[in-house]
């Protein structure tokens, strides 16, 4: 009788241990879902719009509750028409489209290559780099706007420089 109310008494534990640690884990689920939705929100106050768009994309996750979704839904809604887009392209001097190009946003790599697809970038003003093979890099700055999409920005590459002949010592 003992060994059986003993397996009786540690299955109640564990089954309690387990409901404890799921309400734990709920709790730091709801925990995680509001904080993502309050740190958007001072996110996209501060201007901030990409990370904010993080934060809210973080409070939409299946596990979180339906009122935090909803709101955080709403949010990403609102933010989405004021993330600024641009679209980068690149040239050769004869006009040729280029692929295998690097494009940096303050100093950030955001394209390892060209893919005519919209980035967005926070509202504000940003220096974009732009890598080409043994090309001297090429660089522009933008002012980029609340709701302004896909704004097309396009450089061209000059060509490499040849080097000069070495003359011969005699």
């Amino acid at each position: 009788v003992l060994p059986t109310r003993h397996a009786r008494l540690s299955s109640f534990a564990l089954g309690a241990a387990c409901i404890v640690a799921s309400s734990a884990a709920r709790a730091d689920v709801i925990e995680a879902c509001t904080s993502s939705a309050a740190s958007g929100q001072r996110l996209a106050r501060a201007g901030k719009l990409h990370d904010a768009r993080a934060s809210f994309l973080a409070c939409i996750r299946p596990e979180c509750p339906a009122e935090v979704k909803a709101v955080c839904d709403g949010l990403l809604s609102t933010l989405d028409k004021l993330v600024p887009t641009l679209i980068v392209g690149a040239r050769t001097e004869d006009g040729q489209d280029l692929i295998d190009v690097r494009v940096l946003v303050d100093g950030v790599l955001v394209l390892e290559s060209l893919d005519g697809k919209a980035i967005s970038v926070d509202p504000g003003p940003h220096v974009l780099r732009f890598d080409h093979g043994a090309s001297p890099s090429v660089f522009r700055t933008v002012v980029m706007r609340e709701t302004e999409k896909d704004r097309l920005l396009s450089v061209t590459f000059a060509r490499p420089r040849a080097e000069p002949p070495r003359s011969e010592e005699r």
